[in-house]
């Protein structure tokens, strides 16, 4: 094992015994004193195999001293590695195309827009030359979120795989990617994808943070039905949005209000489809009461799943076809746009597929 490659492992397990408290303040300090003494004896050189092992244990060597001097708070060191290993993940990514991000004003296609598992089948088992080239495929942050999820699982190791990622959805989307914008919806724009995937990781703590009110939400779904004493019936959602049953629960979202009085549903998205808040609230809203009103629920342990489909499911409003391998994903879809009227066509990759071959 390369010096440096060790001394990231041994450091990395001293935060550990430090946070679990099986180690002393002096403990710290007695290691950092042995460790300088024996860099000064020694002389030691930067193998370049080595190299970002050394950068990365300079970071750590600087957190190692903002907390023997109390610089820093001890229960924050895990936050501190994190930010370290994302940033040396960040360097590592090789693939990139031009960095501007700018609009598309019109498309000539269908816009198909996909969730991550059926992008997943895509890569694995069609060729990017093989692609259907009549529709145009887009990506959003979502995409790049659930890759950073894989990443961060893998402690953040950096593989080829990832940049193989990047280069499949760049091909197959020719970099068109949905983006949130305040004040126009959701917006096309062309922009390389390994630029949001560096932003999703350097801005990580806000994900974590999306999904534990995720898993939360997912803890607390049979208690909320108690509370607004909501009973249904059946595992089938069609049509329970229309039902009196969430009527009691749909009261409390202020823009129920109007929607409950324009005749033409149509009408109501077309008002409000550009509208950014009103797209989270809505659909994020009647994603959570579906799910409270499911009497087969999605299991808490998917909560991260669970956020990041209904993430698809706001970004999927932008398309014409919505394509999903989830049969539940695809159940809520149906239900959502079909109450608000929105005018995208879901349907699952093996019916899809089927067609895109009759075509072919």
């Amino acid at each position: 094992m390369l010096y440096y490659e060790k001394m990231e492992k041994d450091i990395l397990e001293i935060f550990d015994k430090f946070q679990k408290g099986e180690i002393s303040l002096d403990d710290l300090k007695n290691y950092q004193e042995e460790t300088y003494r024996n860099n000064i004896t020694y002389g030691l050189k930067v193998d370049p195999e080595d190299n970002y092992n050394f950068l990365r244990c300079e970071k750590y060597w600087i957190l190692l001293l903002d907390l023997i001097y109390n610089r820093i708070d001890k229960n924050r060191v895990k936050e501190y590695v994190y930010r370290i290993k994302a940033e040396d993940f960040i360097d590592r990514v090789k693939f990139s195309n031009a960095s501007t991000i700018y609009p598309i004003k019109k498309i000539n296609k269908p816009i198909i827009y996909f969730d991550n598992n059926t992008y997943i089948y895509l890569k694995k088992y069609i060729p990017i030359d093989k692609i259907n080239r009549e529709y145009q495929y887009v990506y959003s942050p979502a995409h790049l979120e659930e890759l950073a999820n894989s990443i961060r699982e893998n402690d953040f190791q950096y593989n080829e795989i990832i940049e193989q990622d990047l280069y499949y959805l760049s091909k197959l989307t020719d970099n068109v990617e949905f983006l949130p914008d305040t004040n126009n919806g959701i917006t096309i724009n062309r922009e390389s994808p390994d630029e949001p995937l560096r932003r999703v990781i350097k801005d990580f703590d806000g994900t974590v943070l999306s999904e534990q009110m995720e898993k939360e939400f997912l803890e607390k779904r049979k208690s909320m039905r108690d509370e607004y004493a909501l009973k249904v019936r059946g595992d089938n959602i069609s049509g329970v949005l229309s039902s009196t049953v969430a009527e009691k629960a749909l009261n409390q979202f202020a823009w129920y209000q109007e929607y409950k009085k324009e005749s033409g549903k149509r009408i109501f998205w077309e008002r409000y489809k550009n509208n950014y808040s009103f797209l989270f609230e809505s659909l994020t809203g009647l994603v959570y009461l579906l799910d409270i009103l499911d009497n087969n629920p999605e299991p808490v342990k998917k909560y991260r799943s669970h956020l990041h489909d209904t993430t698809h499911l706001i970004y999927a409003t932008r398309s014409n076809l919505f394509i999903t391998n989830d049969k539940r994903l695809e159940d809520k879809a149906n239900e959502i746009y079909r109450f608000l009227d929105i005018p995208v066509e879901v349907k699952n990759y093996k019916s899809f597929l089927e067609s895109w071959k009759s075509v072919e």
